[in-house]
């Protein structure tokens, strides 16, 4: 049986079983599970059975929509899938306040969300798994196998025996003319539905980094700042920092009663941090290390670090020591999200050996952002490199969208504790 053949009978049956699932659940919540030792869960009172038709065509709407924008195994399709259906979910509830109907509660719209959720990202997961995109390119594979790159299949292109294999999609290499025989093969493929992938672009979609050898002159036109976003962007970093405040500060009394018992010196620490356009502040931070080590700590933090104190370990483990930095994002130093702000030291080295190094500056740096939340903590200069390929994507890419899923990644790094030093 044809590859895409046996994709549409598992699509078809997986959205069957599921949707039903979805009606299911919802029919149980909102009965209260009262309804179902007498079998009465599907009597279609107060209006349940039009509701329930309601959540599964929100359920389709979402599966629709990413089972066909996540084809290809995205770096971000895990934060893809939950955006988008939180944004389903958020309007049926805010739809249903609004028409001041009071029969569904929010505990319904949030079960059927997760529920949902987990229904779609099992989906995508196992359309890759058994179902894998056939990549063909006339020479290697990606040079990075890091990333989503695993859920893929690479088919050589050789000759016109390409057509029978089944091929998604194909790649091909930006600065290198095809010969006119693999055009000919290439204009086949296409007409059989195979999309065309510049290389650099696919690693990209697969790795949520541009490679410093892959950039051009031309790409930094985009390395720069959405003048509307912008505004939009600090808008949301002061009302999130205000709506905060009050948590925050006590919160901060708590964290500088720990410091001021396991170890002498100040709760915070004042540090020159390089941020927007290169301008020069005074970061915050809660203090980590013990006092006479954090005065001088103009070098990367290592693997047990002794400088650090047993607080300090725990408040590095969870990021409380970033809290301070709100403080920074009110004064407009610092965006909630973006890159992280170097040390005056480091911005002067780096700049001297990494290519493009000064266009982090571009933007607002941040509390968090899509390097720490996709690479971690940057020891030495390889791995700095490596660091900012990921904040060239996030400039080049940015956008609410792309804040939103890297709110999600935060939560997930406070929870493992990756990249802690």
């Amino acid at each position: 049986m044809h590859k895409r053949l046996k994709k549409y009978i598992f699509s078809l049956f997986y959205t069957t079983i599921t949707t039903f699932g979805i009606v299911v659940a919802g029919a149980l919540v909102r009965s209260g599970y009262s309804y179902i030792g007498d079998g009465e869960i599907f009597v279609f009172r107060d209006n349940l059975l039009v509701f329930l038709a309601v959540l599964a065509i929100c359920y389709l709407i979402g599966l629709s929509w990413c089972g066909f924008s996540l084809r290809l195994p995205r770096y971000d399709y895990v934060g893809r899938i939950i955006g988008f259906n939180l944004i389903i979910y958020s309007a049926l509830g805010l739809g249903l306040s609004w028409m001041r109907i009071p029969l569904y509660s929010r505990t319904l719209i949030l079960s059927e969300f997760l529920v949902s959720t987990l229904f779609i990202l099992t989906f995508i997961y196992l359309s890759h798994r058994f179902f894998p995109l056939v990549i063909g390119a006339f020479s290697s594979e990606p040079r990075d196998s890091i990333g989503t790159a695993r859920y893929l299949k690479w088919a050589p292109l050789q000759d016109r025996t390409a057509l029978s294999i089944g091929v998604d999609a194909v790649v091909l290499e930006p600065m290198q003319e095809s010969s006119p025989e693999q055009m000919r093969l290439i204009t086949a493929l296409s007409q059989q539905g195979a999309t065309v992938y510049d290389r650099n672009h696919i690693e990209t979609l697969l790795t949520g980094r541009i490679r410093l050898d892959a950039l051009t002159l031309s790409e930094f036109d985009s390395l720069s700042t959405r003048n509307s976003y912008t505004l939009v962007k600090r808008v949301v970093d002061i009302s999130i920092t205000l709506l905060l405040t009050p948590f925050l500060a006590v919160l901060t009394v708590f964290i500088a009663a720990l410091i001021k018992l396991d170890s002498l010196g100040p709760v915070f620490f004042f540090q020159k941090r390089v941020g927007f356009k290169g301008k020069n502040f005074t970061l915050y931070k809660f203090r980590s290390m013990f006092d006479s080590e954090a005065s001088n700590s103009t070098r990367f933090a290592e693997e047990n670090d002794k400088r650090i104190t047993r607080v300090g370990r725990f408040l590095r483990r969870t990021r409380l020591d970033e809290v301070p930095q709100f403080w920074n994002v009110l004064k407009g130093d610092m965006s909630i999200v973006g890159p992280r702000p170097e040390q005056l030291e480091f911005v002067n080295r780096f700049t001297r050996a990494i290519p493009y190094y000064g266009f982090r500056h571009t933007v607002h740096p941040g509390i968090t952002g899509w390097a720490q939340t996709m690479h971690g903590y940057a020891a030495d200069e390889d791995q700095t490199r490596r660091k900012l390929e990921y904040d060239f994507f996030y400039i080049r890419n940015i956008s609410a969208w792309l804040d939103l899923i890297i709110f999600f990644r935060t939560f997930k790094v406070l929870i493992v504790g990756k990249g802690v030093r």
